[in-house]
């Protein structure tokens, strides 16, 4: 048994190294492009951009090593089945499931040597390569700003953040147009700001991020005079958002992205999203509480508003319940306000539970490969690199394409995190478990199995099961 483990960890680490080593070249080619894209032209050093374009080969190595394993699994049994080692093992009594227990104990060590990459290495290049590109974000501030979305903006000099969303941005001009503003620094104050378009620079010393916003309207509540709203219009406006140079500056910082922490990171970051989630929804739930009762004359703020009518009516104004248009829009913009910090905080949470599972989605996949590759390769192994290729693509494809499907659904809070990461995983396992039932009866049917009976037997297959159910109708 020992002969056999050696000549099978042999014929795979071979496959292994060069598909390792030809998918992080090609995917590694792919990023390089996209990096000059990005900045070349922004007046960069070469040294800049070659330093960032190197930091991302940690990134390309993480999805590379599991991939390397199916692309090495396949391609070992198909030649070992083209040698008829296959048949031969069967034949002197070695039955073809135990040679996937070292095939297995190799997945099982590529896997944890991924999870420990991803884990480790993969969190502090990426928090280097963040930390380079905020000295390019100097630049051009609106590259780190995403369309359509709220983006927060953190002054840690104040109490609360800047929310800032907009429907286009230019990151080249620095302009941007529909903006919103909620403006949460100030605790007895919040202020939404709507505007047209704006241009976005920073000031000398990058410390204050200046807006020069035209065409918009802004609203403004005093929390401290229940029965105030101010409205303000304006065609062109410097609006200053103090203090948030530490957004864009090139020095080390503490605040990490949820691709730059890891497994243990990433759940007390989650853990913290989730308890502020539960603070602002209390929030919430207490103000409108508030509108309610100002709106139906009941409380103490009916009551200060009320005491404040009077005092308006001595003073000459008529006495009227004045302050209901402005207590509608005042709890229309409060509510809107509370919900872009409920968007983004359950927004986060998710996100960091993605991450967690995407981590160990990648490393498992090292198994599930496995379960999938050794049968394959026994069936058809007449199917050469072609047979590798095809399976690899189908695989690989499927992969990437559901997990970016399930990120995205996950991100905006239409599917939990676990699903969203593991479902694809569940069904490929699932698909080679069946597979490994099989796997002594496609020994003895491996001689004929070249690629192209891999296409006619996937064809028999779909139209069995249109004929199952035809006859069930």
């Amino acid at each position: 048994m020992k002969i056999l483990t050696r000549h099978l960890v042999r014929s795979l680490l071979g496959p292994f190294f060069f598909s390792l080593l030809l998918l992080t070249g090609l995917m590694f080619v792919d990023t390089f492009a996209r990096f000059l894209e990005a900045f070349t032209g922004k007046g960069l050093p070469a040294s800049v951009i070659a330093e960032a374009t190197l930091l991302v080969l940690p990134f390309t190595i993480a999805l590379t090593l599991p991939m390397a394993v199916l692309v090495a699994v396949l391609h070992a049994f198909s030649d070992m089945g083209a040698a008829g080692e296959t048949v031969a093992m069967s034949g002197s009594g070695v039955h073809p499931r135990a040679i996937l227990l070292p095939v297995a104990v190799f997945g099982l060590a590529v896997g944890g040597t991924t999870y420990a990459f991803n884990d480790l290495v993969l969190p502090e290049t990426n928090h280097r390569l963040a930390t380079l590109q905020r000295s390019i974000y100097q630049k051009s501030p609106t590259f780190q700003l995403r369309e359509r979305v709220y983006n927060r903006i953190d002054a840690p000099g104040a109490r609360g953040p800047y929310f800032l969303k907009a429907d286009s941005i230019d990151p080249v001009l620095n302009q941007l147009r529909n903006i919103v503003i909620h403006d949460m620094s100030r605790p007895q104050a919040r202020r939404t700001t709507y505007a047209a378009k704006g241009q976005m620079a920073m000031n000398a010393q990058f410390t204050d991020l200046h807006l020069r916003l035209q065409d918009g309207h802004a609203y403004e509540i005093d929390r401290t005079s229940p029965g105030t709203l101010q409205r303000t219009e304006f065609d062109d406006r410097l609006s200053v958002l103090k203090d948030v140079g530490n957004l864009l500056e090139a020095a080390e910082g503490n605040r990490r992205s949820e691709r730059e922490m890891s497994v243990a990171q990433l759940r007390q970051a989650a853990a913290e999203a989730k308890s502020e989630l539960a603070t602002v929804r209390a929030q919430a739930s207490a103000e409108s509480r508030r509108a309610v009762e100002q709106a139906l004359g009941v409380g103490p703020a009916a009551d200060s508003l009320r005491a404040l009518a009077v005092a308006r009516a001595r003073d000459g104004e008529p006495l009227r319940p004045r302050w209901h248009d402005d207590l509608t829009i005042r709890a229309n913009t409060d509510a809107v306000a509370q919900a872009a910090r409920v968007d983004f905080l359950a927004g986060r949470a998710n996100i960091y539970g993605v991450e967690i599972h995407k981590k160990l989605v990648l490393a498992t996949g090292c198994i599930v490969f496995v379960l999938i590759g050794v049968p394959l390769g026994v069936r058809f192994p007449l199917g050469g690199v072609g047979m590798v290729i095809l399976v690899s693509t189908v695989v690989f494809g499927t992969y990437s394409i559901a997990l970016e499907i399930g990120e995205d659904l996950a991100d905006r809070g239409r599917l939990s995190p676990f699903w969203a990461m593991w479902t694809t995983s569940i069904l490929f396992f699932l698909l080679g478990v069946a597979m490994v039932g099989r796997l002594g009866r496609w020994v003895n049917a491996a001689r004929s199995g070249t690629w192209a009976s891999l296409l006619d037997s996937a064809a028999a297959s779909l139209a069995s099961l249109f004929g199952r159910s035809r006859a069930a109708k």
